[in-house]
């Protein structure tokens, strides 16, 4: 029995069924009364919902309800449902990984979140502008904000544009004697009754290259990082970041974090970090000194290069126009200052999948309890 005789088949006989009243209310012939289209559009959906359980099937309004119910995220601004199915998976799927909550794992939900982005995962860190400033980086301008940087001192090394792994500078080695350095107070944690305990710090930062890294205190010893003690003479700490092939030879150096560790103790007022020249052209930036907390931590770093839009259109003079081309050039060339580019969010706004909040709520979801995890997006600042 179809909807419309089911629904005639409720009221008694001696109602008129094709009188208007109940034509256009219960049910009739064309399937457009008022309770039986509603019926109708409720039973397809119901049936929907049934014949289609696997999410990554569904579309419309089903998809969302569906993504909804079972997580928190939210739809992007302009964001297609195979994008939305695809950050749906990273989180339920993840790339079939057989054990959850690892840096492996984290690495691989974010690199789904941030398919343009290179994804690092840093162990033993602290939020980094946190408001308590024993837990902020204790380092001063770790993130070289100009190319005279008056926090560090340098010696036959350069605050360079082309060193940069975050925003505008980075710190360039490429002369023998190239020296980075930074005196940073310390103090030693201290139990209830306020004594002294020997207390940990981490020091983290990005390289491209090799680079020796000495530690020096304010009793004028150096930290071994492979014996983990203070000796009385210097100390060197190698750190690289090549790229060797199956017979050891260098293929090429990349970015990555590199960290150490180093204790003090009461007796310690102060140390001096000193970032030295090896023997190869060497980049480094984004320098971050952490104490130790007691609890477990992580940094989940997403690094984009340039700015970050999901769309862009230039503007640009047309091939007759005779300002294109630059008369000094031979042959002539461009003149790029008459060239304009604007990213979608100088017109519409920041689009909301490049939102913060909501990335932290990601990292929310996939930290293990009792684990405190944190979130840098970095850009390297394009330069023309």
């Amino acid at each position: 029995m179809d909807l419309k005789n089911q629904l005639r088949s409720v009221f008694p006989k001696t109602i008129d069924k094709n009188k208007p009243v109940f034509s256009s209310l219960i049910a009739n012939d064309n399937g457009n009364a008022v309770i039986q289209k509603q019926l109708t559009y409720l039973f397809a959906y119901m049936k929907e919902w049934i014949s289609t359980p696997d999410v990554y099937l569904q579309t419309g309004v089903m998809l969302m309800k569906t993504i909804t119910f079972f997580s928190f995220l939210e739809r992007f601004a302009d964001e297609s449902e195979k994008s939305l199915k695809n950050r749906f998976a990273a989180i339920f799927v993840r790339n079939h990984d057989q054990k959850w909550g690892t840096p492996f794992d984290v690495k691989n939900v974010f690199r789904q979140y941030f398919p343009s982005a290179e994804i690092f995962l840093v162990e033993n860190t602290n939020k980094i502008d946190d408001p308590v400033p024993s837990l902020a980086n204790l380092l001063l301008d770790g993130d070289i904000g100009e190319d005279t940087p008056t926090d560090w001192t340098l010696v036959n090394c350069t605050a360079s544009a082309d060193a940069r792994f975050s925003k505008s500078y980075g710190i360039k080695f490429n002369q023998a004697g190239g020296t980075l350095s930074q005196t940073v107070e310390l103090t030693a944690r201290e139990d209830e009754e306020h004594n002294p305990l020997p207390t940990s710090f981490f020091l983290h930062f990005f390289l491209k290259g090799t680079i020796n890294v000495q530690i020096k205190n304010s009793s004028d010893e150096y930290w071994d990082f492979e014996d983990k003690e203070w000796k009385g003479s210097e100390t060197d700490n190698i750190f690289t970041t090549a790229v060797k092939d199956g017979n050891g030879n260098i293929l090429s150096y990349e970015w990555d974090n590199r960290n150490l560790f180093f204790t003090i103790d009461s007796a310690t007022e102060d140390v001096t970090i000193y970032f030295k020249y090896v023997d190869v052209e060497t980049y480094a930036d984004y320098f971050r000194l952490f104490q130790k907390q007691l609890y477990s931590s992580f940094t989940v770093i997403a690094h984009f290069d340039g700015n970050t839009a999901s769309k862009a259109f230039g503007l640009a003079a047309g091939d007759d126009d005779p300002n294109i081309a630059t008369a000094e050039a031979t042959p002539p060339q461009p003149r790029y200052s008459n060239y304009g580019y604007y990213d979608k969010s100088f017109l519409s706004g920041v689009p909301i999948g490049f939102a913060k909040d909501i990335y932290e709520d990601l990292l929310e979801y996939l930290r293990a309890q009792g684990v405190r995890a944190y979130l840098d997006i970095i850009v390297k600042d394009f330069e023309e």
